[in-house]
């Protein structure tokens, strides 16, 4: 059992980087592209943006604590969600849902293989 905790934790490992390396080359690209002057934010972007940065730092607080970041970043999915009620499942979004439930996942395998 513990070889299959240690391939799920290492998998997750990986797919968590490759998540945040995707995640910051977006953002690179577009803080590259720069804002248009008289740039304004909703409070409806601002709330999209909060949960969008909390789901991110829950993947990357996951590599180091799994059960904080899996619940943080399944707590975040589910409150963009609620925000964007038009919201479809894709490939980043469903990768790193997928992430989170394994991190929530291994810690309960640690810990009741004791």
């Amino acid at each position: 059992m513990d070889i299959i905790i240690k391939i799920l934790e290492w998998g997750t490992k990986i797919a968590s980087i490759a998540i945040l390396a995707l995640v910051l080359f977006i953002v690179g690209a577009h803080v590259m592209e720069g804002f248009k002057p008289g740039f304004e934010i909703s409070n409806h972007e601002i709330k999209a943006a909060i949960c969008l940065i909390s789901m991110f730092l829950g993947v990357a607080i996951g590599l180091r604590w799994s059960l904080t970041g899996g619940l943080l970043t399944i707590v975040a999915i589910v409150f963009f969600m609620l925000l964007e009620q038009s919201f479809k499942l894709n490939v980043v979004f469903a990768g790193v849902l997928i992430v989170s439930c394994l991190y929530v996942g291994i810690y309960f395998l640690k810990r009741f293989n004791r």
